[in-house]
């Protein structure tokens, strides 16, 4: 499932969240759950693989060891952003995420979201990860 990135309100919002409490505007480097991780907010046109997940959640327990591995296949060649949906409700709610684990691709260049929806198994992951990237490069 595409969706049109234009439609993802999530930077209007996530400003004004960060001018109520004083931060600086949206840094390039956050850090999660998971101290020394390679996230990042939403500067740049790199492509990012995002997974939206919940502590409580027993389905996204079993997936994160699966995740640092698809983490660490990527060898940095595409941003892998890791996000805990109870304390990031705006920005998991402008994404549309209702259900977790949730994995999104997000192709800023083209402005699209695309859902994950197939096995959660690491090597399946960066297969559908690795061909909409090779298809966003395409001229």
């Amino acid at each position: 499932m595409s969706i049109q990135y234009g439609h993802v309100a999530a930077q209007p919002r996530e400003r004004v969240f960060r001018e109520r409490r004083g931060l600086d505007e949206a840094p390039r480097r956050t850090v999660g759950a998971r101290p020394g991780g390679s996230w990042k907010a939403f500067a740049g046109d790199a492509p990012e693989l995002r997974l939206y997940h919940a502590t409580w959640c027993g389905h996204c327990k079993k997936l994160m060891p699966k995740w640092h591995d698809v983490e660490s296949m990527m060898g940095g060649s595409m941003d892998v952003v890791e996000r805990d949906v109870d304390k990031f409700p705006v920005e998991t709610a402008a994404f549309g995420v209702t259900g977790y684990p949730t994995i999104l691709y997000v192709d800023k260049q083209r402005g699209r979201v695309t859902k994950y929806g197939g096995k959660r198994e690491a090597s399946s992951i960066l297969d559908w990860s690795r061909g909409l990237r090779e298809e966003s490069n395409k001229p």
